[in-house]
């Protein structure tokens, strides 16, 4: 026994020998050989536990106390010496970062003689006692951040009555580097190692509760702040830099993901009971909102990743199903807030007409899966914005027009129990609007711009113009929109508008429809023709007219049927801009300057001033002219002086003017060199050579008969 005594003496002299070194490490001028014990610490530990296991089982663990209170003793020195903090770049910090690239193998060897309780706390202590704010450059920044993956890939991190002791300072410190934004790559390897150990257990599901919780609580807003960042940065150029851009990203919204999959009702409750104030609260939603609608961006996953696309759609649709209620306890009545509700229904509606949701373009195999283990997303959530909507009660008026465009464009995906649940949100648009203002054509506008750009698109059928109009029986007590409509009192209009925008659908399918044929014909000409006049006699929508006025035109040009456009040219200039039928139309364009037979200019405050009468006519005529932008498009007016076009062109406006101005073409030539100087000149000197012929042909007509 007596033989057996020495390698504890030795032990204990070692430790103590280790503890002398350590107590002298901040005030040693070099450092260089206590790093060199120190990145033995591994070995030195393996040598006292292996010491301690044999000299115990010779001895019936004999001096247990003496040799536990010699480790806690070395540790306390080890605290304090990490908790030394440099100015700037120090010896002693190189001597710190050295100790912590050891630590988590010395942590795993005292397990063999310590409970892992005993050894956590430590751990803990050790970790704690780091500075914490160091120098940008510091070498240990990064050290322990190393020291902290480690600790959590060990054993000792694993096992969970330690990982409970150890968590609250795990957290602190990845919470301190993300809100820094620093060392993002080993903060996302950190959280994926500690979550890859979270999972539902019907064992353990209280304990993965409170750990979850803890997690949410500590580091739910700073995640949504590091994804937001980190997706908002560009991407370098570099191929492994960008790689390595993509992986930090995946990681940290699959750690979100996890995290939000693994609470509960009861869960998001005391997450969301943990804000001090509604101002908080409502940053963590518009945050929480904001990093959905990047989630469900089509380039956020590769194109093939259909399981990764519906698990976070799954997974945001339980988030924003769970979020209903506190938006309706929290941000209504006196407390309503327009920015979270607004960001609420733009991520519900984006949510809805994602490409990866459109069941109807899947195979029918694949359909029938997702709706076995998903269901329809889409209703789902289309249901809930119904619900949401209807609670808004009389501050529906404040997202008006903002939400009409987008809930349009929700109600044309084909998806028939999706369209029953959200076309009478119109009526309830319409409804609002009214008593408002006393009418709804703030409404009325902005369905009609929209219809037009989104049909365009490809978006809408022949079953929608029905629902909407009252074929189909709608959600709700009343057959169609239009009978719902018709019981309010503001019946008129609402009908004609229903009327109205039902025409304009018909219009618009008929003419996207013919689009899609290769060659022009009649047909498309004239759903071009029945659209702009549409536009310009039934909606009174000028700049709607003018678009389709230049589509005809193009088709007329690509037809090679010239004596067409030029009369086009020639609407868009003379009958739109001038209505050369009359000269009021001409001079009321001119700032009120009205130009006389006799030259004398009057503008309207009793002031004149005496000019040619010709010089006048042709200024104002001018200025008229080039004052419409529709007419600044060269492409258009060049056509308007071809040959062929000229007898064809419908000529009274021209000859108005040329009757007036024959005698002074000087006056033109030297007005303008812009486009409408130009086409003024060139039409007067082709017009006169045209009449000249015709006149010859005439007189010889004459002579022959």
């Amino acid at each position: 026994m007596a033989a057996l005594s020495v390698p504890f003496h030795s032990v204990g002299d070692l430790i103590r020998v280790l503890k002398w070194y350590v107590d002298r490490i901040i005030d040693a001028e070099h450092q260089e050989q206590i790093q060199q014990v120190l990145k033995a610490a591994e070995y030195l530990f393996k040598y006292i536990v292996q010491s301690r296991m044999l000299y115990a089982a010779a001895t019936a663990a004999q001096a247990e106390e003496e040799f536990r209170c010699s480790v806690h003793e070395l540790f306390k020195s080890i605290h304090l010496f990490l908790s030394h903090q440099s100015k700037g770049i120090s010896p002693v910090t190189h001597t710190q970062a050295v100790f912590l690239r050891s630590f988590p193998t010395v942590c795993c060897e005292l397990l063999k003689v310590f409970s892992v309780r005993e050894v956590a706390n430590l751990a803990r202590d050790t970790l704690s006692s780091l500075p914490a704010n160091t120098h940008t450059e510091c070498p240990l920044q990064a050290v322990k951040l190393q020291c902290m993956a480690k600790t959590v890939e060990s054993p000792l991190y694993t096992n969970t009555e330690s990982r409970h002791v150890l968590l609250p300072v795990v957290l602190h410190l990845l919470h301190t580097y993300l809100q820094e934004q620093k060392e993002l790559v080993l903060c996302a390897n950190i959280l994926t190692s500690m979550l890859s150990l979270v999972h539902k257990d019907p064992t353990t599901e209280c304990v993965v509760s409170e750990e979850v919780n803890v997690i949410m609580d500590s580091l739910s807003g700073v995640l949504l702040k590091t994804i937001l960042e980190v997706t908002n940065r560009p991407q370098p150029a570099a191929t492994s830099l960008r790689l390595q851009y993509q992986d930090v990203t995946g990681e940290f919204v699959a750690c979100l993901l996890t995290l939000l999959r693994q609470l509960s009702d009861k869960d998001y409750q005391q997450l969301l009971s943990h804000f001090s104030n509604k101002d908080e609260l409502a940053n963590f939603l518009l945050q929480l909102f904001t990093v959905f609608r990047i989630l469900i961006r089509p380039d956020m996953f590769p194109k093939d990743w259909t399981v990764m696309r519906l698990v976070t759609n799954n997974v945001i649709i339980t988030t924003v199903l769970y979020l209903s209620d506190t938006l309706r306890n929290n941000f209504l009545n006196e407390k309503f807030d327009f920015k979270v509700w607004e960001s609420y229904f733009y991520l519900s509606i984006i949510f809805i007409i994602q490409p990866c949701l459109q069941l109807e373009m899947f195979p029918p195999s694949k359909r029938k899966k997702v709706l076995e283990k998903y269901g329809d997303m889409r209703v789902m959530i289309g249901c809930e914005i119904f619900s949401m909507w209807q609670n808004l009660g009389d501050y529906k008026v404040n997202l008006i027009p903002s939400l009409i465009g987008p809930f349009l464009e929700v109600t044309l995906v084909p998806q028939p129990d999706l369209r029953n649940v959200l076309i009478p949100v119109f009526h309830d648009m319409m409804d609002s609007e009214e008593r408002r203002s006393g009418n709804f054509k703030q409404v009325e506008a902005k369905l009609i711009d929209k219809l037009e750009s989104l049909m365009s698109e490809g978006k809408g059928d022949e079953t929608y113009k029905e629902l909407f109009n009252n074929i189909i029986p709608l959600f709700g007590p009343y057959p169609s929109l239009l009978k719902k409509i018709e019981r309010e009192t503001w019946r008129e209009s609402g009908v004609s508008h229903i009327a109205t925008v039902t025409r304009l659908m018909e219009r618009l399918l008929d003419y996207r429809d013919c689009m899609k044929i290769g060659e022009v014909d009649g047909k498309k000409i004239g759903c071009t023709v029945n659209l702009l006049n549409f536009y310009k006699t039934e909606l009174n929508k000028e700049e709607m007219y003018i678009r389709y006025i230049h589509k005809l035109y193009e088709l007329h040009l690509k037809a090679q049927n010239f004596t067409v456009p030029a009369p086009l040219a020639d609407d868009c200039t003379m009958q739109d801009y001038m209505h050369a039928d009359s000269y009021d139309d001409i001079t009321k364009d001119c700032n009120g300057v009205v130009p006389d037979c006799h030259g004398v200019t009057q503008n309207g405050r009793g002031s004149s001033s005496v000019t040619s009468p010709a010089l006048g006519l042709a200024e104002t005529t001018n200025k008229s002219m080039c004052g419409a932008t529709v007419v600044r498009d060269n492409s258009l007016l060049s056509h308007a002086t071809r040959p062929e076009c000229l007898v064809s062109l419908h000529l009274h406006p021209y000859c108005t003017l040329c009757r007036n101005c024959e005698n002074v073409q000087a006056a033109w030539d030297g007005l303008s060199q812009d486009t409408i100087g130009n086409l003024y000149s060139s039409m007067l000197r082709r017009l006169q050579v045209v009449l000249a012929d015709m006149a010859a042909r005439h007189h010889t007509e004459r002579l022959y008969f």
